[in-house]
């Protein structure tokens, strides 16, 4: 009897894996118009671009729901896969990650909040930027979004990819181990096992004696 409690608990309690390709929920282009640190206008736009000239600066910004995945799951691996159209062959852009909330606004421009890494390496081509320790920050916190800003720091080059385009999304994937949640019925079946288990310990001790 013991043994089949041992695998009953197994089951219960037992760990489920899974993984999840998510494309932006929105993705936009934040502009400053004269280059004085405030941004002033939101485009909100399939292809988003990154860039500064002798005039304005935008820099892209694309947010994900991660709300299905729930607290206590473990992230086993998680990559930003950005499609780009353009890319420096020189300098810094710069990834950030930040907890978002779905909505663009210009104040996401300088949401700096977790560096990532810099993404260009003078390639066009699949950019897969390792981003797990970021994604299990916000899913231990409960954050539902993780967003996400780039800031070219190239003059006068463009560093420009796909956000929401249709079938050329720049994608998130998120492996991840999330802890079994027991429906009420198992708990019912759990007492059931469990009054089972005493009752029949119960008679083997009466015989016992």
């Amino acid at each position: 009897m013991k043994k089949y409690l041992f695998l009953f608990f197994f089951l219960l309690f037992s760990l489920s894996a899974e993984v999840i390709n998510l494309i932006p929920s929105v993705s936009g282009v934040l502009q400053d118009v004269d280059l004085d640190g405030n941004f002033d206008i939101v485009f909100i736009v399939d292809l988003i671009d990154s860039q500064e000239s002798a005039g304005l600066e935008n820099r892209a910004v694309f947010e994900y729901d991660i709300s299905s995945i729930v607290p206590g799951s473990i992230i086993n691996s998680a990559t930003v896969n950005i499609n780009e159209t353009s890319d420096p062959v020189f300098g810094n852009t710069n990834l950030f990650g930040y907890a978002g909330d779905g909505v663009i606004d210009v104040g996401d421009a300088v949401r700096t909040d977790a560096f990532i890494g810099n993404i260009a390496n003078g390639t066009v081509d699949l950019q897969i930027t390792d981003v797990t320790a970021f994604i299990q920050s916000l899913v231990d916190n409960n954050d539902p979004f993780a967003s996400f800003v780039v800031d070219n720091e190239n003059l006068d080059v463009i560093y420009q990819f796909q956000g929401t385009t249709a079938g050329l999304e720049t994608e998130l994937v998120i492996d991840f181990t999330a802890p079994a949640v027991p429906e009420p019925s198992t708990y019912i079946l759990l007492l059931i096992l469990s009054i089972f288990c005493f009752r029949s310990r119960f008679k083997n001790n009466k015989t016992n004696k």
